[in-house]
């Protein structure tokens, strides 16, 4: 009776000299690991290629391209003009990260959320919300010869309530 089992292990050649689509490593195949929802392993040149086409999709960031505004604020519940500043990080075309700086009634606060439109001419408006998230704010407005011209008003049950004006310019 003749045995079943090999007398000799296999080996395989592997060339170093240039690297080449993986071939099938266990019991399934790559289209069978696909289809049952098992993970492939990622191989050298999978690795090569992801990194390559995020890097081509991915615009390139200045080291530091927030712009930063400075102005002032009115509130209908507080008398006077305030200090305001707002640092605009962008993340797309006219698509803003944006923190308001201020005190109100003396304590500080920072604002935080998104904006839409241009900062050197036209509309922007955007959403904030405080430090805890329970409030939320908006502002939109215009440019007029480089300084924003803008109302902001919370976001309540039961709708939006005016809650002032600001200006703002870039600062030098």
């Amino acid at each position: 009776m003749a045995s079943s089992l090999p007398t000799e292990p296999q080996t395989q050649v592997v060339s170093t000299s240039s690297v080449s689509p993986p071939t099938n490593r266990g019991n399934l195949s790559d289209e069978k690991q696909l289809s049952k929802g098992l993970p492939m392993k990622p191989t050298p040149w999978m690795i090569v290629v992801a990194t390559t086409l995020s890097l081509l999709s991915s615009p390139p960031l200045a080291a530091d391209s927030s712009r930063t505004l400075v102005g002032e604020y009115i509130s209908s519940f507080e008398t006077g003009m305030q200090p305001l500043k707002a640092v605009f990080t962008p993340t797309g075309t006219e698509e803003w990260d944006v923190v308001f700086y201020f005190k109100f009634h003396g304590k500080k606060h920072s604002y935080e959320g998104t904006a839409e439109g241009s900062l050197d001419g036209g509309e922007l408006s955007g959403v904030v919300t405080n430090e805890s998230g329970r409030r939320t704010f908006t502002f939109q407005g215009k440019f007029y010869d480089g300084e924003f011209r803008g109302t902001h008003a919370e976001i309540k049950r039961t709708g939006e309530r005016r809650t002032g004006s600001l200006t703002l310019a870039e600062s030098s």
